[in-house]
């Protein structure tokens, strides 16, 4: 028989879906402020009755992270910042990873010092590129110095936890042009870097832009290149790979992301914003009927779907594979009472005889050629 899991280890998720500008790769919901036709102030006062609606269903939880993602959480001021934590602070755990993502446009000093003094202890900054050429063509609205100096300013506001994203593979990136941003990169000395290959997405302006001939992709062999120089040279630099697109020193892995990763439970307050609690997935509508509801003082409808048992031992298999270290095999056993070496039989078989899945000390895990092919691994075990 299944065992319940050996801790109810959770996280909050909070959607903040404005931009200044929408970048033209962004498939995320998210609409510039100016459109959106509301104020921060009242969605902020929305999320706060959704956390108060929603409580009673995370009883049992402990909250060991709480993730302000977006578009762009840093539009919102130090007050919304304040009123958001002091609602969902004393749900965390001691010690909770407390993230909000940044955009180095966005920010100043006196924010930076002042989301630290309230207890944000991680930033997350959408740095994308460190070359001109690379934020020209990615559509961001800061310049190479502003995101130089972001960093500097978050540490010097008292970050000791500072993640910057990149993008890799844009339209005529040459190796150099890599190799020279991660070089820089490592220099200024982050705790975390996560490296996003560019994926061009349906409904997206870069979408449209590859029909009517005014970008062109990268092919599939420099792609391929281009995650294993990132590989070599953070690696050399002394970070960590644990997991597909994410590199971090030791001890500074996003505890907030390896919840997902494990498949554990979540909240995600917020448009559009997913939850993952008690075997059931759910999602917020957008925002109109949104705030709607909650204007109201009413939960509002969710898409929701249930997973039975094995269809989440499936989900569990397929996320804990983006994880360097694999998924231990005896931890699966225990957590859904489903052997994987047995279910998966015939897909372990062509899978490792492809080279592309092996299973080192108890764990199921991708090899290298493995990990640049991770989705079409994950589709072939869900």
């Amino acid at each position: 028989m299944p065992q319940a899991p050996p801790s109810q280890k959770a996280g909050i998720y909070i959607h903040i879906p404005f931009c200044r500008h929408k970048c033209p790769y962004c498939d995320f919901y998210s609409l510039p402020l100016k459109e959106a036709s509301i104020n921060l102030d009242e969605y902020v006062q929305a999320l706060l009755k959704e956390w108060e609606l929603r409580r009673p269903e995370t009883e049992g939880l402990q909250f060991h992270s709480l993730y302000l993602g977006g578009g762009t959480p840093s539009l919102l001021s130090l007050r919304q910042i304040a009123l958001i934590i002091d609602s969902l602070g004393p749900a965390l755990t001691p010690k909770a990873e407390i993230t909000l993502e940044a955009n180095p446009e966005t920010i100043d000093d006196i924010w930076l010092k002042g989301i630290r003094s309230l207890g944000v202890n991680r930033i997350s900054l959408g740095i994308q590129s460190l070359s001109a050429r690379g934020l020209e063509i990615l559509r961001r609205h800061h310049g190479r110095r502003q995101a130089l100096m972001a960093i500097e300013a978050a540490r010097l506001a008292g970050f000791t936890n500072i993640s910057v994203d990149i993008i890799f593979g844009w339209p005529g990136q040459r190796p150099q042009d890599l190799e020279a941003e991660l070089h820089e990169l490592l220099g200024l000395n982050p705790e975390h870097i996560s490296c996003y290959e560019l994926t061009i997405e349906e409904g997206t302006l870069f979408a449209s832009w590859v029909k009517e001939g005014r970008i062109q992709p990268l092919g599939e062999e420099s792609l391929t290149f281009f995650h294993l120089l990132v590989e070599e040279i953070l690696t050399s630099g002394g970070f960590k790979r644990y997991e597909i697109s994410n590199y971090a020193l030791k001890g500074r892995e996003c505890r907030h992301n390896l919840i997902y990763w494990e498949n554990r439970p979540y909240l995600g307050l917020g448009a559009w914003a997913v939850s993952y609690l008690k075997g059931t997935r759910s999602q917020n509508p957008k925002l109109p009927l949104y705030l709607h509801y909650l204007a109201s003082g009413h939960s509002p409808p969710r898409i929701e779907e249930r997973l039975d048992l094995e269809a989440t031992f499936r989900e569990t298999t397929v996320l804990g594979l983006r994880l360097i270290k694999g998924i231990s095999i005896s931890e699966l056993k225990g957590r859904f009472g489903i052997d994987p070496i047995h279910y998966y039989k015939t897909e372990l078989e062509h899978l490792m005889a492809a080279g592309l899945i092996e299973i080192k000390r108890g764990r199921l895990r991708l090899t290298k050629q493995g990990r640049l092919l991770a989705d079409e691994v994950g589709a072939y075990l869900v």
